[in-house]
């Protein structure tokens, strides 16, 4: 989770930065790689 604000105040723009967008997309993309996933049946 990127860390935008703290104690109300913005941190640089108030958006997440490029290596958190980076991250979060390596993350997400790992759910359909099935070396990295266990079927719930």
């Amino acid at each position: 989770m990127p860390v935008t604000r703290i104690d109300g105040a913005a941190i640089g723009d108030g958006k997440s930065g490029a290596l958190t967008q980076r991250l979060t997309a390596l993350y997400w993309a790992k759910h359909t790689d099935p070396a990295w996933t266990t079927p719930v049946v």
